[in-house]
């Protein structure tokens, strides 16, 4: 099995980089395939870490409680939520035109920008759709800090007092 080359990331900003291309471009000989595209910021992994801790829970116990099945992941309310913000593209079978399923776009290729997006708009149909106040991340990270602090200090003391 091949292994996959990484991507070449330039700067095109550089003046220098710019002609370290053209140059190289410049001496090729043969048929060439070329793909680019201006780079996208990933999320980061605090922004995945927020949406799992701030959006799913609310969501997860709000979806368990309303329909009454208590099986229901934290994957599977990821998916339904994915589905309500994002929609869903039908799967049809092309000999039958049968709908096969529905799946939602993926948020794991989403750039920081789109990624916001999703977030801002999952927010506002928690609140909405099920009452459901997602703080934001700031407010949410504050409010996580201080109740562990709290649990870190009564560990602390039950330590003590032990």
């Amino acid at each position: 099995m091949k292994v996959k080359d990484p991507p070449l990331v330039l700067d095109m900003d550089s003046l220098h980089n710019k002609r370290r291309l053209m140059s190289k471009i410049g001496k090729l000989t043969g048929l060439w395939e070329f793909q680019m595209r201006p780079r996208k910021k990933n999320r980061s992994l605090n922004a995945n870490a927020y949406y799992w801790a701030a959006f799913i829970p609310g969501w997860l116990e709000w979806l368990r409680e309303a329909s009454g099945e208590p099986w229901i992941t934290a994957e599977q309310a990821h998916e339904a939520l994915k589905k309500r913000v994002l929609g869903a593209k039908e799967i049809i079978n092309k000999e039958t035109g049968e709908i096969i399923d529905e799946a939602a776009p993926t948020t794991h290729d989403m750039d920081t920008a789109e990624f916001a997006e999703y977030l801002d708009r999952a927010a506002e149909f928690l609140a909405s759709f099920c009452g459901i106040v997602v703080l934001p991340p700031e407010v949410f990270f504050e409010e996580k800090e201080k109740s562990h602090g709290k649990r870190d200090n009564n560990n602390a003391r039950q330590r003590i007092a032990a």
